[in-house]
């Protein structure tokens, strides 16, 4: 009889044990999954707002014949920075010039339209002013 009270009461001792074991091993489990969450919600934040950042420019010029070029290694872009004024009279040359590319590529607002834009630009930088469609 007194064995059987003894394992009695070492396998209680040992279920009583083993709870408090998983009840830990679930707690320490809880403590991780909020710790990622907080890590994920953290690293959410930083992307939203590396995505807001606006672009800097670094442009580097490069010479290429009778042009200069305006490069922007972060983005690859590059236009006509100088040239001599027979270049310039060519409406492709204008088309590729640095202030006709800025205007165009400016962020559009909601209201505009990318052909809209293309046609003033090249009513304004070539002369050639079509009314849109």
């Amino acid at each position: 009889m007194f064995r059987l009270l003894t394992a009695i009461t070492l396998a209680s001792g040992l279920l009583v044990s083993s709870g408090c074991e998983d009840k830990a091993a679930i707690e320490k489990a809880a403590t991780q999954e909020k710790a990622q969450e907080e890590k994920i919600a953290a690293l959410t934040k930083r992307i939203e707002a590396l995505e807001q950042k606006p672009v800097e420019h670094h442009y580097e010029l490069r010479n290429e014949g009778i042009r200069t070029f305006r490069f922007d290694p972060n983005t690859g872009d590059s236009c006509i920075s100088l040239t001599n004024k027979t270049d310039w009279k060519n409406p492709d040359t204008v088309r590729q010039g640095c202030q006709y590319q800025d205007f165009v590529n400016d962020p559009l607002h909601s209201s505009d339209d990318m052909l809209v834009r293309t046609n003033i630009a090249d009513c304004l930088f070539v002369g050639k002013c079509n009314p849109p469609k």
